[in-house]
């Protein structure tokens, strides 16, 4: 029989542990999977309020320091992609790719895949925008590396968009140098993952890339087919401005093929379209393409009217790209008109614009042209201005200081109305407790005195009528009556020690002494007590000797009514950890002495130190809640700190700190 337990007790046991593993298994798994919604819940939230604010520069600014400062790696992280995004779109390519920086930098080390792919995909996008299509092509195949490796890259979701726009990245650069079997092949992948996602404006953005390679062939015919395709799907997302660059795209092939109606028709819808979404940027293609066909038409009213609208909005936004179009459009006009002067004018700004874009070290120059060129333009409007509202400023600006000073003055003694408020209120409160103070303080001490007298005459009482006692009965009572005289006789000491601490009339005797044998001294006095409880007092100092200007009688009593509560409430085989070592300034010490007893209520903590005050919860009530009060006050003489650490059922840590000079030793010592 015991043969045939065995035989299946074994297969029993391994069947318990195997499901027992799988419960831990499938628990660990959840919990991760808890931690991963969490996190994505995290990202959408401030990602959302980074996008709220994705207009205003320093807004973005003002929430990124408050990232830094919070050390909150994560949302600094998209606060530097979201502000990146922001100087790219004003044309500050400098600022914004040094914010993307940042972004990889963060990303790399919180190991995010998905946005280290994100930030290498804005930095391939900021140098296509400066012409630095090689640096471009590397951050583009870098985040490709990185979203080939993530595992969810061909899965339709965030890894496979991701992947999509690394692909529309390399696809732009070839375009742009002009290798169009390359890029055609990169935007063909891009717009397949595109289809899986079932996203119809990625669908747009790829028929119409695909269409500009075929532009750039010459094959019109094919362009124009997908660039139908392409307006097809902005309709079905509503994407007003995908249908408005289309538009564009299409004008623009009208415009090759010399049908400038159809191709006016195609822009001002665009320009339309565009003007109500007020996407000035693109806007802007529309706008002076429109200058562009009625210029080819010689149409020269509506030229001006469009190319003035085109120059204005560019300057506003900032866009060098579209100012280089501009005043080259400018260069031809003025050549068309004979006017040479302008025209080398315009083609010097329009050369400006060019280098801007291609170069960033020459930003600043096309702005310092730019800039001085339009004071100069203008510099006799601003006098003009200046002297007809000189007057007008004048009398404001008195006005305004007027009620300013008045303003101010109201808000002087409104301030003072209500300090003294405040101050009436504060002292009103200051009395009353004081006087709840006083009363509490006779109320708690009437108290501590009755009871030990109360006992003391009861046994007094018994002794005297109670003739038939047996010499044992009357040595019980006596010794109670004799335990009872001593607490009384300790509380009346420690409050005549209080009041001389109080009244400052005491003069203590201060001494300089290695003061880690003295702690060594008082925690082997306490031994015996702590062993009689059968409790393990253990001693340990870091240092092993340090001068020290201390009173004895204040550090004995300190050590005294720190280790008795201690001890009074650490349970019998527990211990008691008696630790000295140097204070967080050099020149301090620090004593910490730890139990593990019951620990102390968050709300009792904030009045462990107060006179009386003893916890409602507390399993011990022989204390009288002065000793406590009593080792504050003795520390705070001795310029030192006094700290307590306590979670209930854990236990409690009181920490003493103390500085090794005194001044207070030097006087009396003198």
């Amino acid at each position: 029989m015991k043969i045939r337990i065995n035989r299946y007790k074994a297969p029993t046991s391994l069947a318990i542990l195997v499901v027992l593993l799988i419960i831990g298994f499938f628990c660990d798994c959840s919990d991760a999977q808890k931690q991963l919604q969490q996190a994505e819940a995290n990202r959408k939230e401030i990602s959302a309020v980074l996008y709220r604010n994705r207009y205003s520069e320093d807004s973005l600014k003002l929430l990124l320091k408050q990232y830094i400062d919070e050390e909150n790696d994560f949302a600094a992280m998209l606060g530097y992609k979201q502000l990146g995004i922001f100087l790219r779109e004003n044309s500050r390519f400098t600022e914004a790719i040094n914010n993307h920086q940042e972004e990889l930098a963060l990303a790399m080390k919180l190991n995010d895949t998905i946005e280290i792919v994100q930030a290498y995909n804005n930095l391939g996008t900021d140098f296509r925008r400066i012409g630095s299509h090689g640096e471009a092509s590397d951050y583009h195949y870098q985040a490709l590396d990185y979203a080939e490796a993530y595992s969810q890259a061909h899965v339709p979701g965030v890894g496979m968009k991701n992947r999509v726009v690394s692909l529309n990245g390399i696809g732009n650069v070839s375009l742009t140098l002009g290798y169009y079997d390359h890029a055609e092949k990169y935007f063909r992948m891009a717009l397949e993952d595109e289809l899986k996602l079932k996203s119809n404006i990625g669908q747009a953005i790829n028929y119409a890339n695909i269409g500009a390679i075929f532009e750039e062939r010459g094959q019109l015919d094919s362009a124009h087919a997908y660039y139908n395709k392409s307006l097809e799907h902005n309709r079905i997302a509503k994407s007003d401005m995908g249908i408005g660059l289309c538009l564009i795209h299409l004008g623009k092939l009208y415009e090759r093929e010399q049908k400038y109606e159809k191709a006016k028709d195609e822009y001002i819808q665009a320009y339309d379209l565009m003007h109500q979404i007020s996407d000035r940027w693109h806007w802007l293609e529309a706008c002076i393409s429109i200058a562009r066909i009625n210029l080819l038409d010689n149409n020269i009213s509506e030229f001006e009217h469009y190319i003035s609208l085109a120059e204005q909005t560019a300057n506003e936004i900032k866009s060098p790209e579209h100012l280089a179009e501009i005043y080259l459009l400018k260069h031809d006009f003025d050549v068309s008109t004979q006017d040479f002067k302008k025209a080398l004018e315009h083609y010097q700004l329009q050369s400006l614009m060019r280098d801007s874009v291609q170069g960033l070290q020459k930003t600043n120059r096309f702005i310092d042209v730019r800039l001085s060129y339009e004071q100069n333009k203008n510099i006799r409007n601003i006098q003009r201005i200046e002297a007809e509202n000189k007057s007008k400023q004048r009398s404001t600006h008195l006005t305004l200081y007027f009620t300013l000073a008045l303003s101010l003055v109201g808000i002087i003694i409104t301030a003072l109305l209500y300090y003294a408020y405040k101050q009436r209120v504060r002292s009103n409160k200051a009395l009353k407790q004081l006087e709840q103070t006083r009363s509490d303080f006779f109320t708690n001490i009437t108290h501590e005195f009755r009871t030990p007298l109360t006992v003391i005459k009861g046994f007094n009482d018994l002794l005297m009528s109670s003739k038939h006692l047996s010499e044992k009965e009357k040595h019980v009572y006596r010794s109670a009556i004799d335990r009872q005289s001593n607490n009384l006789l300790n509380l009346v000491n420690q409050l005549l020690d209080i009041a001389k601490l109080k009244s400052g009339k005491e003069a203590p005797n201060w001494k300089r002494g290695d003061i880690i044998s003295y702690l060594r001294m008082s925690a082997e006095t306490f031994k015996l007590f702590a062993k009689e409880k059968d409790v393990n007092l253990i001693f340990y100092s870091v240092i092993e000797s340090q001068e020290m200007d201390f009173i004895p009688f204040y550090i004995d009593k300190i050590i005294g009514n720190l280790l008795s509560n201690a001890i009074k409430h650490t349970k019998e085989g527990d211990k008691i950890d008696f630790v000295v070592s140097k204070g967080q300034r050099p020149d301090t010490i620090k004593i910490k002495i730890s139990d593990t007893g019951d620990g102390i209520s968050k709300s009792d903590l904030k009045r462990i130190f107060e006179m009386f005050y003893q916890s409602t919860n507390s399993q011990n009530e022989s204390g009288n809640g002065i000793g406590l009060a009593f080792t504050k006050m003795m520390v705070e003489k001795m310029k030192g700190e006094i700290e307590v650490d306590s979670e209930l059922g854990i236990g409690s840590s009181f920490i003493v700190t103390l500085p090794l000079k005194n001044k207070m030793y030097i006087r009396s010592y003198s």
